[in-house]
């Protein structure tokens, strides 16, 4: 299979590096210079749990994209989607996958809008990585990948069944799932616990879950989270998902999150739009009370201002 990567970032490097070992026809598509250069000119340097090496992988600007393939991951901030769908839609051919794995919530409504439906792949991934500076990426830790056709049917099911294959033999831990959109919802609420309260707190994980009051801002959110996922028709156990939650973040309690780093560290524009604002908008349109999620919301965008977030 053909597979390109929108959005050579940290995850968008795994996932290309892996597949590309696994022995897959693999290209990076980014509009970063440095990076984009960078690679092309001395491969991508990659530091896989303490083991180096630099590997030639092809990258190009999206205007140099002339190809179609077989499969498309995007893999660009949440903003961007909608122009980065607008070009990928042309790299398509009949038989081509698309597949969501970003984060936060939403996105299959943009997808649908220049995607054909039995063309999208949903999913879900708990892997990480960290770019250490253009053309350098750190792999560390286990993740899987769960993903599902976006119409149900045997057939396109095959299909996805064949990509997981696919990702296995590259080590990516995929799974195929008959229930995404649970799994798709049930990390956002990670994400929704954390995220912005860990970069308004310009803290790590630790230093604001290990606290009385964190914890109390998380049983919030969280409460709020599984109000307005029913209307979804999207059902969690409040304690089961509220254990969940505290678990998967004070597992890595030393870690500062993705929007931490994105809005405190590289003053640019967070993703809060697609997870507590998400659930905001959700919650006021169906007549729930979301006080913590829209209060987390407006702290956040308030937040941009202050520190010119581009």
């Amino acid at each position: 299979m053909k597979f390109a990567i929108f959005g050579a970032g940290a995850l968008g490097c795994r996932i290309g590096y892996q597949l590309m070992k696994a022995g897959e026809n693999v290209t990076l598509v980014d509009t970063w210079k440095d990076h984009v250069e960078k690679i092309k000119k001395s491969g991508l340097y990659v530091d896989y749990n303490g083991i180096e090496e630099c590997v030639p992988i092809p990258i190009y600007y999206p205007e140099e994209v002339t190809n179609t393939f077989d499969v498309i991951i995007p893999l660009t901030k949440s903003m961007a989607l909608e122009n980065v769908l607008k070009d990928v839609k042309t790299y398509c051919h009949q038989n081509t996958r698309v597949i969501s794995l970003l984060n936060g919530l939403g996105h299959h409504t943009i997808f649908e809008k220049y995607i054909p439906k039995e063309n999208i792949v949903l999913g879900t991934t708990i892997w990480t990585a960290q770019l250490k500076e253009a053309g350098h990426v750190l792999l560390h830790g286990v993740g899987n990948i769960t993903l599902q056709n976006a119409v149900l049917d045997d057939t396109l099911k095959e299909s996805v069944e064949q990509i997981v294959h696919i990702f296995n033999q590259a080590n990516l831990n995929a799974q195929y799932s008959d229930n995404v959109m649970h799994a798709i919802w049930k990390k956002a609420c990670v994400n929704c616990c954390s995220n912005a309260a860990t970069a308004l707190l310009e803290c790590n994980l630790g230093e604001y879950l290990l606290q009385e009051n964190g914890k109390e801002v998380v049983r919030h959110l969280t409460e709020e989270f599984v109000e307005v996922a029913r209307t979804q028709n999207i059902d969690f156990d409040l304690e089961e998902l509220l254990a969940f939650v505290l678990q998967a973040t004070l597992k890595v309690k030393d870690h500062y999150t993705s929007m931490y780093q994105d809005l405190v560290k590289n003053r640019r524009l967070t993703e809060i739009d697609y997870l507590n604002g998400y659930i905001a908008k959700l919650g006021k349109q169906n007549n729930i009370s979301v006080p913590y999620n829209d209060f987390i919301t407006k702290l956040m965008h308030l937040k941009e201002v202050i520190l010119d977030a581009k």
